[in-house]
């Protein structure tokens, strides 16, 4: 089935016991990260749907209790086996809730749970366009539509349709960048990511699953309007700092990081997604992509760094290994 189908056939089926009054975002780790930009896109646009965003132990152990029947719950997993997310999509099950699965592995043991399942695209050759980030936010924008309309819709759409090729040419383009911050970076201890709108999302994700997962690099992600109230404390010529400038309504916290940074910081980079052309799949949509391009553009900056570490991404000292 196609999204709008799945959502068209949700509707219905909701319709006899009030409709939809809530979408609710479960996941782990860097797919927790991924349901942000659907999170964000109705938090910006819904009057009335209620949404959340739950790692997946936190919803299994403290379910929030407008979560129900006129919910809808989407979970993601990669592989389809984080036994978190495998039991909250369960959970919503048994709380009468439309259950909504995306996986990159068609028949996981997560599709067990889901009453509807969206297998995304990954890897070298993929389409950006069919990742689980905008297949979420699809997702997103077509229950919305449904419920209460939203304007945007064939915009949003459309620039589903053009952010793959806006994303290989920013690779493209930042290849050069990326093997100069693997060579000026690889011996650093620590290094901060900051970001904000649903670059900040993107800014987790690199920090967590990147540098602290796959590179063993202290790290934590800030967001850009959190920067001033209490990290900045930290900078100093010699601390590494990455700022993801973002290319909507929050680029102002970004700038003001960058402002600062460049009168008491020394080393620190900057991607700028309105720089690298993202506004080219719409000015009025692109913030809400943010995540998925600096995503994208990162994943050969790490890969680079990985390269001059001699530390491989797929590398684990406890991950899969150990119980835990």
């Amino acid at each position: 089935m196609s999204i709008q189908q799945i959502v068209s056939s949700i509707v219905t089926e909701k319709a006899s016991v009030g409709g939809i009054d809530s979408v609710i975002f479960v996941a782990c780790g860097g797919s927790y990260s991924t349901l942000y930009p659907a999170k964000y896109f109705l938090d910006k646009n819904a009057k009335n749907l209620r949404v959340g965003h739950y790692t997946a132990n936190e919803f299994m152990h403290a379910t929030p209790a407008y979560a129900g029947r006129n919910s809808v719950v989407v979970t993601v997993s990669h592989h389809g086996n984080t036994p978190e997310t495998v039991a909250s999509a369960g959970k919503a099950r048994e709380i009468g809730a439309a259950s909504i699965t995306l996986t990159f592995d068609e028949g996981s043991p997560l599709t067990e749970f889901g009453d509807h399942v969206i297998v995304y695209e990954w890897g070298a050759d993929s389409d950006f366009g069919n990742s689980n980030v905008v297949l979420a936010m699809k997702l997103a924008v077509e229950i919305l539509q449904r419920t209460e309309g939203y304007a945007g819709y064939e915009g949003f759409l459309s620039s589903c349709s053009m952010v793959d090729r806006v994303i290989k040419t920013a690779r493209k383009n930042t290849i050069a960048a990326a093997e100069q911050f693997a060579k000026d970076y690889k011996d650093e201890p620590v290094i901060y990511v900051l970001g904000s709108g649903t670059g900040f999302s993107a800014a987790y994700s690199f920090s967590v699953c990147i540098l602290m997962e796959m590179q063993w690099i202290h790290s934590s992600p800030i967001h850009s309007g959190e920067f001033f109230h209490g990290p900045f404390e930290i900078t100093d010529p010699k601390v590494p700092f990455i700022l993801l400038k973002s290319s909507g309504r929050t680029r102002v916290l970004d700038e003001r990081v960058l402002k600062f940074l460049g009168t008491y910081g020394k080393k620190y980079i900057i991607l700028d997604s309105t720089e690298l052309g993202l506004p080219e799949i719409g000015s009025e949509y692109s913030e809400y992509f943010d995540h998925i391009f600096f995503t994208a553009v990162l994943r050969q900056y790490a890969e680079k760094l990985a390269e001059t570490r001699d530390h491989p991404l797929s590398l684990r000292r406890y991950m899969w290994k150990v119980e835990y």
